[in-house]
């Protein structure tokens, strides 16, 4: 991917940064930066939890905060999910336009299983490197979910804490 689009002038900057984003496991992602953008660009396994990270992400106050300023763009495709940020200005967008197409040409690689998964920090064979985690399904988090917001409706948790848990248990769904 990387060499894929070093043709818009982009670097890489940082690979497999995380086990997650928005609450949701990854199966890898890259870091890629430019002149005036920065782009991770991270996989998942199906378009369903690209879409949940889209949308635990943008639930937070920061990224909506940077995002009406527009310095950073939020953007799921299949599989894939761009977060893009102008580096201390505003998004080129019509760049990270070109970066979403240059991806969507490309054969993304299958979706990790829970036989290729290993936990986080672990290499081939559980020796220390870096590798994404697979979490199983969690049936009850809907309910965890339910449950979550009455006790915030009640006083019990602070908005900062219903968060925290909400991204946590979003990424169970």
């Amino acid at each position: 991917m990387a060499i894929a689009l070093a043709d818009l002038k982009l670097k890489e900057a940082a690979r497999n940064t995380g086990a997650q984003l928005g609450g949701v496991p990854i199966d890898g992602d890259i870091g890629l930066e430019a002149e005036r953008l920065k782009v991770y660009v991270t996989l998942f396994s199906d378009q369903r939890r690209a879409r949940q990270a889209e949308l635990g992400l943008k639930a937070k106050p920061e990224v909506r905060d940077a995002m009406s300023n527009g310095a950073t763009a939020v953007k799921a495709v299949d599989r894939v999910v761009f977060v893009s940020n102008g580096r201390g200005g505003v998004v080129d967008e019509f760049h990270l336009d070109e970066v979403v197409r240059v991806v969507r040409r490309l054969a993304v690689p299958p979706p990790l299983t829970a036989a290729t998964a290993r936990p986080i920090g672990a290499g081939p064979a559980g020796r220390p490197g870096s590798g994404p985690r697979a979490y199983p399904p969690d049936p009850d988090a809907l309910e965890q979910l339910r449950k979550l917001g009455e006790l915030r409706n009640a006083g019990v948790l602070t908005d900062a804490e219903f968060e925290a848990k909400e991204t946590e248990l979003l990424g169970r769904i």
